[in-house]
């Protein structure tokens, strides 16, 4: 978008055109082809043949491609969910193949860029394909938890909860009826008055924050949009958007950290040990990018055993081989994709936790197994004193 705002200047004779496909709706070559050549009509002024078959549209793009670069004009495909694009089938396969074949015809401007959360995507690609692949990644880390409070307390607009807002807004600029707007207003003035009340923010911003996964988002406001639905249904409440039905959506979303407080309290006491060593390091970071290895791990264990000596110190191996228990868990991920394929020196490589403060601390609480003073050494971020540790014998 912003490319196409950047070089479209002039009205009626765009020179970028954008076209977007989803891997769990284009999936099949006939509808990707079939999307492909209607959005680029679209974007460049052409008239989109609605009857075209398979074989029509496929002929078509070839050529449009050429006399697109032949006037200069570049074309972004942008593919969302590329995994789904790279299933393991030739007919999936298929629609990757045929746009890299477009893209590395000679003279052709045209890029492909693919966004996805499976790191081991590229692993997935058949040879044909492979072999007009890039390979240029970008990985886009979770940032901290710290650098999410300090974005959304300076920047509000561009918190999580401001995005949740725009997810759950209907559009009120010019509907098919003067009817539709006033009940856009109407949904929409409720709306922003809800999310105003403090105590709502302050529920709902727990639950956005506390999530680490990249796809939190999209499902909490799923979640909320259709427990409103079930209140809206109601004639009582007149399409509008009350308090009392955000804080019953969020109230439903409970599960989602619960799902992480079962797996702690799951753990065994060594890996509950390893996790509770990470977070420990991850609390007394400075850095923007909070990460931890096994070797800082077993340090900080270490410090552990020797201010307390107990039962459940076991050696450097046993402790590696709870610490990697915990990447199948994907309580812990590897910083660099690589690493999970690598074999050297993985004790030293960086990985981040995917555990926030208040599951963790809950789920080591909720541990049957786990001894007194591993919760004070989870709950204390600050190095364990002596005193602290005795009071527990």
């Amino acid at each position: 978008a912003a490319l196409q705002r950047r070089n479209n200047t002039v009205e009626g004779n765009p020179s970028v055109g954008c076209v977007r496909l989803h891997g769990a709706v284009h999936g099949d070559e006939r509808g990707a082809f079939r999307e492909i050549a209607r959005q680029l009509c679209e974007a460049f002024g052409l008239e989109f043949l609605r009857s075209a078959s398979f074989e029509d549209n496929l002929r078509f793009l070839q050529k449009l491609m050429k006399d697109l670069s032949r006037a200069h004009k570049l074309v972004i495909f942008v593919l969302e969910d590329f995994e789904k694009f790279a299933h393991q089938t030739a007919k999936r396969q298929s629609v990757l193949y045929n746009i890299l074949d477009f893209i590395n015809t000679p003279g052709v401007q045209a890029a492909l860029v693919g966004t996805t959360a499976v790191y081991s995507v590229i692993d997935s690609l058949e040879k044909r394909v492979l072999s007009r692949f890039s390979h240029r990644q970008i990985v886009l880390h979770t940032p901290p938890l710290r650098l999410r409070a300090e974005v959304a307390s300076a920047a509000p607009d561009s918190t999580a909860l401001a995005v949740l807002s725009d997810m759950l807004q209907l559009p009120s600029d010019g509907g098919a009826t003067a009817a539709h707007d006033a009940y856009a207003a109407g949904w929409n003035g409720s709306l922003r008055a809800a999310l105003d009340d403090a105590a709502t923010t302050e529920q709902l911003n727990a639950h956005l924050m506390a999530s680490p996964q990249s796809d939190a988002n999209p499902t909490i406001a799923a979640g909320v949009l259709a427990r409103l639905a079930m209140h809206v249904a109601d004639q009582a409440t007149g399409g509008t958007v009350h308090q009392w039905q955000l804080k019953e959506a969020i109230a439903a979303l409970d599960p989602l950290q619960g799902t992480l407080v079962r797996q702690v309290a799951e753990l065994s006491v060594l890996e509950a040990f390893m996790l509770a060593a990470c977070h420990r390091i991850c609390a007394r970071s400075r850095s923007l990018v909070q990460d931890v290895n096994f070797a800082g791990v077993w340090e900080e264990f270490e410090k552990l055993q020797q201010l307390k000596p107990h039962p459940d110190h076991r050696p450097r191996p046993l402790a590696w081989r709870a610490f990697e228990a915990l990447f199948d868990c994907r309580l812990l991920i590897w910083s660099n994709p690589r690493a999970a394929r690598q074999s050297g020196l993985r004790e030293f490589r960086p990985a981040q936790l995917q555990v926030p403060p208040q599951p963790l601390k809950r789920g080591i609480t909720a541990h049957p197994m786990a001894p007194l003073f591993l919760r004070d050494w989870v709950e204390n971020e600050a190095v364990v004193n002596n005193s602290l540790l005795l009071d527990d014998l």
